[in-house]
């Protein structure tokens, strides 16, 4: 199965979760993998395409499909469609959804212990030496999330936090050393 099949299913199992509660999801969905059947070779269109169905998830706040929002972003992570403005642009919506409402308090589907571990396997996907991409913005949010989810009271994240950031500060310090050279 190659790699547009497989984000067809995902983006497909996306948009039946959302048809009935959140139809303007769905329905970015369903233009998402007409996309993808085109097989659009301007990886930044489709790219952007991609996204727009899971920027449409945390915007609405559609707390009901944010496990499968993530999920669909663990799997678009492992294929070569997302860009590095992509990728900023997925740790800019995961952390304004950390971020606390004019109310004051978090979203209440992010605070879930399960949420959280996805979130942090997405972030560790991102933060391997092969793969990491050097922005100062994308460090700050990405630092700005694990920040957010170390002062969870579950030790499973706490403990996955941990090793995130050390992960994180390890590759920034590297990256810095390989600048002076």
């Amino acid at each position: 199965m190659d790699s547009s099949s497989f984000l067809i299913k995902e983006y497909e199992a996306l948009q039946n979760d959302s048809k009935r509660k959140f139809p303007s999801v769905a329905k970015i969905c369903k233009s998402t993998i007409n996309t993808l059947k085109k097989s659009n070779k301007d990886i930044e269109v489709l790219c952007k395409s991609l996204l727009a169905p899971i920027e449409e998830v945390f915007e609405i706040k559609a707390q009901k499909v944010y496990s499968n929002a993530l999920f669909t972003l663990g799997k678009l992570w492992m294929t070569s469609y997302l860009t590095k403005k992509g990728a900023l642009r997925v740790v800019e919506i995961i952390n304004s959804a950390y971020s606390p409402s004019p109310k004051g308090s978090l979203n209440s589907s992010l605070t879930d212990e399960m949420t959280q571990i996805h979130v942090l396997q997405i972030i560790m996907g991102w933060l391997s030496p092969i793969k990491f991409s050097m922005s100062e913005t994308f460090v700050e949010n990405v630092l700005s999330i694990l920040l957010h989810l170390h002062n969870c009271k579950a030790k499973s994240v706490m403990s996955t936090t941990k090793a995130a950031l050390n992960q994180l500060f390890s590759l920034v310090i590297n990256d810095l050393i390989n600048r002076e050279k």
